[in-house]
């Protein structure tokens, strides 16, 4: 693990000051660390994001707030992180690399980790940039339901079906491939109930109120109070 925060070497908001001799292992650390630290920022935030989400309410909601980057990044960067945790990340490949894969590999519109962790690991391999792995993860995908239709064509000439036929053993075999649903949660106690409602009704007020402008501090406490109730109804 890399710091930059130590006796020799002290990091600011907007500089970084060195105090004393640095060894020569010290310098190469330092320097591993300051190089490319604009690309490694998403992750690092991503992370905090998830770390720090539960625990801090008005600070994370005010956070969100007032970063310099578009809320919609913040987001990314948060789901990326928490798909792909930090022991699947590939070493050498950037945070557009991983995000790209988790898109583009997916499966009915969930994310495949797996199948992400499989582009990254050849991109990692064969040098590939973010763009052509992305680009070549398409084409794997449109080759794999190319050969499904076919096989389906195939079928449907070989046992003369008519096109509706054909239509509905594609919606079996979909059917028959569709995993268990997951058993339904436990439906909370009446004080949950209340508390969650209670939690949706401070959320309500404000998209219902004509006026929509509010005080920034009351905003922010609202919105404390919304997470919290939330928690207690949900994770209690």
């Amino acid at each position: 693990m890399l710091t930059l925060n130590t006796v020799k070497i002290e990091l600011g908001d907007n500089y970084l000051e060195v105090k004393g001799t640095l060894t020569d292992q010290e310098y190469r650390d330092a320097f591993a660390a300051l190089n490319g630290m604009h690309l490694k920022s998403l992750w690092f935030i991503g992370d905090f994001l998830n770390a720090t989400e539960l625990s801090k309410g008005e600070a994370y909601a005010e956070a969100l707030a007032v970063s310099s980057y578009a809320k919609g990044t913040l987001y990314n960067a948060k789901y990326l992180c928490k798909q792909i945790t930090r022991e699947k990340r590939v070493t050498g490949l950037s945070f557009s690399h991983h995000y790209q894969a988790l898109v583009e590999a997916n499966k009915d519109k969930e994310a495949d980790v797996e199948a992400a962790l499989d582009a990254l690991k050849d991109a990692a391999k064969n040098d590939v940039e973010a763009a052509k792995m992305r680009q070549q993860i398409l084409e794997k995908k449109a080759a794999k339901e190319a050969e499904v239709a076919l096989g389906y064509l195939r079928e449907a000439a070989k046992k003369d079906l008519t096109v509706a036929k054909m239509r509905k053993l594609i919606r079996e075999d979909q059917a028959a491939l569709k995993p268990e649903p997951k058993p339904a949660k436990k439906e909370p106690d009446d004080q949950r109930k209340a508390l969650f409602y209670d939690a949706f009704n401070t959320i309500k007020r404000f998209l219902m109120d004509p006026r929509g402008a509010y005080d920034r501090a009351l905003v922010i406490r609202e919105s404390e109070l919304f997470i919290r109730l939330a928690k207690k109804a949900v994770l209690a």
